[in-house]
């Protein structure tokens, strides 16, 4: 759920029960206005497994798992088991969409975004829950610049990633600068050593191990 705190509407994906993006009054909670896939009409035919080499859906599958609105007015919508990303203006008129990890079956790959904290959102953090992985986007274009993670329960590894948020603090972001995956690996790496430096018994053990895997990018 998005409120957006200009209009005072309540934008909410209506995605487990329905396959949609409804409004509200976020005061009063009166019904405005609904769309589906590509602003059309929803529809909640059962649209069966997805398919990654059938052409697009023009309806969401089940969930719709996000509603972000950003700064510039733009909603961004997650279509989960689609493996995609649809943008809309606030009325639902559809303005473009991406695709991530298309081959990404069962719950699909785009899980829930986070946009950076600059005045512009110039990226966007997506968390990919099956393959266990955040993808960086530059948000105008949605080109995928990067990615980290890797599954597993150690520092730096990503377990069902389901939510994310973003902090945006003095650090100035630029797509060039943004860490690759050998600069993930080893910030990952160091992080861990400092903390087994720190830890002389965890969970009735006297040594903690290192993780074997670590961030790589796709």
């Amino acid at each position: 759920m998005f409120v957006d705190k200009a209009s005072d509407e309540l934008y909410v994906a209506d995605g487990y029960g329905n396959h949609r993006v409804i409004v509200y009054d976020a005061e009063t909670g009166k019904y405005k206005r609904h769309w589906g896939a590509y602003g059309k009409k929803p529809d909640d035919t059962n649209l069966g497994p997805y398919n990654p080499d059938a052409p697009p859906a023009q309806q969401f599958r089940n969930p719709v798992h996000c509603a972000e609105l950003s700064n510039d007015g733009l909603l961004y919508v997650c279509d989960r088991p689609n493996d995609r990303i649809q943008v809309f203006k606030k009325d639902g008129t559809f303005v473009k969409e991406a695709f991530v990890a298309t081959k990404t079956l069962g719950d699909g790959s785009v899980w829930d975004i986070a946009f950076s904290k600059d005045p512009q959102q110039t990226y966007i953090f997506l968390a990919d829950g099956s393959n266990e992985k955040v993808y960086v986007l530059l948000r105008d274009t949605l080109e995928i610049l990067t990615s980290f993670g890797d599954g597993g329960r150690q520092p730096g590894q990503f377990y069902a990633v389901h939510s994310i948020a973003g902090r945006f603090e003095r650090q100035s972001l630029h797509h060039r600068n943004l860490p690759r995956a050998s600069a993930c690996r080893n910030s990952f790496t160091k992080a861990w050593r400092r903390l087994r430096k720190k830890i002389k018994v965890c969970c009735g053990r006297k040594q903690a191990s290192e993780p074997a895997n670590q961030a790589h990018s796709s």
